[in-house]
């Protein structure tokens, strides 16, 4: 659908604008929405955050704790990968 490639090309610009724009000054890879997230989870007094949301989940969902290297190469795989398939599709 033409309608939400161009939404999801959005997408994607804002995170690699949040990861190594804003993560030049806050740490590469930050993510303005898991700030926000850990802040109201901080509120509610949960514990255990990770410094990856992604990370966070799969610990979650599954219930073991992932390797968050591992956890990040993939995410920026996938991430580069997304990237790349929006660009040879156009």
């Amino acid at each position: 659908m033409p309608s939400t490639r161009e939404w999801h090309s959005y997408l994607l610009i804002l995170i690699f604008l949040s990861w190594f724009g804003l993560g030049f000054w806050k740490g590469w890879g930050y993510c303005a929405i898991t700030d926000m997230h850990w802040s109201v989870k901080k509120r509610r007094k949960e514990e255990l955050l990770t410094d990856s949301y992604v990370k966070y989940l799969l610990d979650k969902v599954f219930k073991r704790d992932f390797d968050p290297i591992r956890v990040n190469q993939v995410t920026v795989g996938l991430f580069a990968f997304s990237v790349l398939a929006n660009l040879l599709t156009r």
